[in-house]
């Protein structure tokens, strides 16, 4: 008796399973790298939010807040009603206000769930650093000067100068 057999080798399956896998793994890089960029954008935009109500309170109040003043945080006061797309961050410190105690030149850092940081300063707007902002070690001091390129007279926002408003 003469059987044919129907169905697939072990060899056409390997095959299969193998490009299958390729097609996954490219899906994925090509996923991560969109939703990459995605949380990128959110968190530039929640840095020109931000700057906007900055400069509303500057040009209501004639100067820039103070973050940790003995009447309050001016700075709270400044950014109330103020709200991230939180699921652009991860957890912990995300955003960081400096401002120069002499010249009132204040600028504001972010780093996105992506790993990369933005900042935006009152004199040279939106940038994407090419390094992440410093923090603990590098110091809240470190982030202020990478922000505005200052090196002292730095008052920065609330206990540790990290705001964990994205967490």
């Amino acid at each position: 008796m003469n059987r044919k057999a129907h169905g697939f080798t072990i060899v056409e399956l390997l095959i299969v399973i193998v490009v299958i896998a390729i097609l996954a793994a490219i899906t994925i890089a090509a996923y991560t790298n969109i939703q990459d960029r995605a949380n990128d954008a959110v968190a530039q935009q929640n840095l020109r939010d931000a700057m906007n109500k900055l400069r509303v309170y500057e040009a209501a109040k004639g100067v820039t807040p103070i973050p940790n003043s003995s009447s309050g945080s001016e700075l709270t006061v400044a950014m109330e009603g103020f709200s991230v797309s939180r699921n652009a961050y991860a957890t912990g410190n995300n955003f960081i206000y400096c401002r120069d105690s002499t010249s009132g030149v204040y600028g504001i850092g972010a780093r996105s769930k992506s790993g990369r940081s933005f900042v935006y300063s009152s004199t040279d707007g939106l940038q994407k650093l090419s390094s992440s902002l410093p923090t603990n070690g590098g110091g809240d001091t470190g982030a202020c000067n990478t922000i505005l390129g200052m090196p002292t007279g730095w008052n920065w926002g609330y206990t540790g100068g990290w705001m964990e408003w994205a967490s």
